[in-house]
């Protein structure tokens, strides 16, 4: 996050508001937690299916 603080500054003194806006947004964006990756057990028992599937497959070979 430095980085694009240190970038948003060199923007604002060039003037380039877009960047700028940019750089804000990528900060809020590093800011926020991470989503989950699997947000309901619907989906968790569907990942665990294809991941097994796949391990069993692999092996299969």
């Amino acid at each position: 996050m430095g980085t694009y603080g240190k970038a948003r500054q060199l923007y604002q003194a060039m003037g380039l508001d877009a960047k700028v806006q940019d750089c804000n947004n990528a900060i809020e964006r590093l800011s926020q937690p991470p989503a989950p990756v699997v947000t309901s057990r619907h989906e968790f028992c569907g990942w665990l299916s294809r991941s097994w599937r796949w391990i069993c497959s692999w092996f299969g070979r």
